[in-house]
């Protein structure tokens, strides 16, 4: 308690960074039910994401919060299976870079302690090739979603032939919500 009181500013940011997790958590729930199909305002999505986050604390396991937001969207928002189930996987595959990311940022911040043991140093591949992995996912969808938001990327270039690159398929199947483009 002594050593709370002494570093008090670092445990006022701890609280802060998580109790702004929802909020971000919101945003990112957010964008994929909208981009979806699903009408859903932000407040209905805090909602949606702080019930999740209680049924991921009391429930056994760590699916019970997303299999009860697929249940509230299906049934609250009227959509179908699918794209409630998508929207959430790929919440959860957002949120792997993130874990990723604060993983290497403590291994930087005491790599002796990384260096040190046995174990972990066997992991530092795995968590190097996770973190690539995830950075080219990021940069994928960066990509995919300029494409979106200026379709002229996606188009073939001028004298070529006329079938688009993977960017434009990437735009015709998004555009389309993931089936292919006649």
């Amino acid at each position: 308690l002594a050593k709370m009181a002494a570093n008090w500013p670092l445990v006022l940011l701890g609280f802060l960074v998580s109790f702004s997790q929802p909020v971000w958590g919101m945003l990112r729930t957010h964008r994929l039910l909208v981009d979806s199909g699903v009408v859903i305002s932000r407040y209905d999505s805090l909602k949606l994401c702080l019930s999740g986050s209680f049924f991921n604390i009391f429930l056994p396991g760590a699916t019970g919060g997303d299999a009860y937001r697929v249940y509230a969207i299906t049934r609250g928002y009227r959509t179908r299976l699918a794209p409630a189930i998508a929207s959430i996987t790929l919440d959860r595959l957002l949120g792997l870079p993130s874990l990723i990311f604060v993983v290497l940022m403590g291994m930087l911040l005491d790599y002796r302690f990384f260096l040190s043991n046995r174990i972990l140093t066997g992991l530092i591949p795995f968590i190097a090739g996770a973190g690539a992995v995830c950075l080219a996912l990021v940069v994928y969808l960066v990509v995919a979603g300029k494409a979106r938001r200026h379709p002229d990327l996606a188009k073939p270039a001028a004298g070529g032939g006329g079938e688009p690159g993977w960017l434009g398929r990437t735009h015709g199947m998004i555009a389309t919500n993931g089936k292919r483009p006649a």
